[in-house]
């Protein structure tokens, strides 16, 4: 694809898992096609034609097996099964030398519990099977300046440091801002500004700073927090018994923004079109201050057309949404107020329960 690119004089692509899950959002499918996008199955879930009488084989290997015969392209060729812990060893240790040579990028591998039978008593959390577990491999890592920290104001008005770091290149991508979670974690780094920094990408997606010591230019200021808002300027808190630091203050613009942002997200409501940006621009003009003001945009449709860079056919689409939002599941409504602790999994077993 990069070889075809140049030829074009178009920029190449630099990092495959990005390209690939970019391709599949594109809209016009003419370029779709255009990309050598291959997919790989890895999990059978129902068979439609076998006879009720005939359960699909239990051993997920066998299944795999059975996919690969009828000429469907599987995990099956690198499929090893272990009886113990030393063969597991030997799996593992096998794919970490071969990790090069294996025909796409992996950052690991998955350990499954063969037999599927016992998946539904193994069960799953809201975000993975607990069949199944992710071994990483070691993750790349690239050394950069720590240039400056900013701190965001989040939803339940927790601040959260994130720090501006000299670009660097890792693993396909420029990475410039690393979330550092708390005052513990800043305080374990001994972070000042200037220091170098050892940055790595958790399971070759996420960045965060792994080490950091003094540049050979000195060492700056000591990172901490503030003890005001940097949006309000109210005193912060520290939770009882936490590494946070929050902002009290109900009134507060950019903890409000963010509370709008997750009642509209597709984590809560998912209202297709209302994106971050939007609801910042829309935020910023006035049109939405809480979260009822999102179910009478259409009353200031004519206005909201007139603003740069939306026209009267995305400002229809969003409406529409925001309609199909009137009558989403429970459990979304229930998220989309923002309670502290209350997710998806957690409204669903409320709902349940109640």
């Amino acid at each position: 694809l990069n070889e075809t690119r140049l030829k074009e004089g178009l920029d190449p692509f630099q990092n495959s898992r990005n390209t690939a899950s970019g391709s599949l959002r594109l809209k016009d499918s003419q370029t779709v096609r255009s990309r050598p996008l291959e997919v790989v199955l890895f999990q059978c879930v129902h068979c439609d034609n076998q006879d009720p009488a005939e359960k699909l084989h239990k051993d997920h290997s066998k299944q795999m097996e059975l996919l690969f015969s009828i000429g469907l392209p599987t995990t099956h060729p690198f499929v090893k099964l272990s009886d113990s812990v030393e063969s597991l060893y030997e799996v593992v240790n096998h794919w970490k030398g071969q990790r090069e040579e294996f025909p796409i990028e992996i950052d690991g591998l998955v350990i499954k519990v063969n037999n599927t039978a016992l998946h539904d008593d193994i069960g799953s959390t809201g975000h993975h099977p607990k069949w199944a577990t992710a071994f990483k491999f070691t993750a790349a890592s690239v050394e950069s300046t720590l240039e400056a920290v900013d701190f965001q104001v989040g939803r339940t008005g927790v601040l959260t440091p994130v720090a501006k770091i000299q670009p660097a290149p890792l693993h396909g991508v420029v990475v410039r801002n690393i979330s550092l979670h708390n005052q513990d974690f800043i305080d374990r780094l001994d972070l000042h500004l200037g220091d170098t920094v050892l940055v790595v990408r958790a399971g070759d997606v996420i960045p965060y700073i792994k080490d950091s010591w003094a540049s050979s230019g000195g060492r700056g200021e000591r990172v901490v927090f503030p003890k005001e808002c940097p949006a309000c300027n109210s005193p912060v808190e520290r939770e009882e018994e936490s590494a946070a630091w929050l902002c009290p203050n109900a009134q507060c613009q950019a903890k409000k923004l963010e509370q709008l942002q997750y009642f509209v997200s597709k984590t809560a409501l998912d209202i297709d079109g209302f994106g971050r940006e939007i609801m910042k621009l829309f935020y910023e003009k006035g049109f939405v201050s809480s979260r009822v003001d999102v179910f009478s945009l259409h009353e200031h449709r004519k206005e909201l057309t007139e603003l740069e860079g939306l026209g009267a056919k995305s400002i229809d689409k969003l409406l529409a949404s925001v309609e199909m939002a009137r009558k989403q599941t429970l459990w979304r409504q229930i998220v989309s107020l923002g309670i502290p602790l209350v997710g998806p999994q957690t409204a669903k077993a409320m709902i349940k329960h109640l």
